[in-house]
């Protein structure tokens, strides 16, 4: 079955064919009621037509995003940006799955905390208890981080 890429994060050189192959298909295709339809399914229509690769192929074929077959485009595993499921980004911000949470984001390059879903969880809890997110925003963000700390009035939401 089709492996799905995420639309999330890419890098293209300037003018790179495949670029032209996702506005056409954009195009010929958008679907205003359906994200998903004009984003992370477009990009795989497009990857797979672009590396010849079948989509009726069990995920272990779909591995071979190969950048010689798909004109230079190489495709990063899930957890490059995704370690985190969105079923599970509630793990991000429970201070009894830190410690699990953190280990899974180890081979990431980033991680996306499901702003749809999460958009009303509080990112300092009120018992100051460690959270995934609250570890990774203050290493990796400490600026910002900081800012929003020292602004606590402004902390979005209750807890789901």
């Amino acid at each position: 079955m089709l492996n799905i890429s995420a639309a999330g994060a890419m890098r293209f050189q300037y003018g790179h064919p495949i670029l032209s192959q996702f506005l056409r298909e954009l195009s010929a295709s958008f679907d205003g009621s359906d994200w998903g339809s004009n984003g992370p399914m477009l990009v795989s229509r497009v990857l797979l037509k672009a590396c010849g690769a079948n989509p009726e192929a069990d995920s272990a074929e779909q591995e071979a995003f190969d950048p010689d077959r798909c004109g230079g485009v190489s495709v990063l595993p899930t957890v490059s940006f995704y370690p985190i499921p969105w079923r599970n980004w509630r793990r991000l911000f429970d201070p009894t799955t830190t410690e699990a949470a953190l280990r899974e984001t180890e081979e990431s390059y980033g991680v996306h905390i499901w702003g749809r879903h999460s958009r009303n969880a509080p990112f300092l809890r009120p018992d100051r208890l460690p959270t995934a997110y609250s570890v990774l925003a203050s290493t990796h963000c400490p600026v910002i981080y900081g800012l929003a700390a020292a602004a606590e009035s402004t902390v979005l939401g209750k807890w789901p």
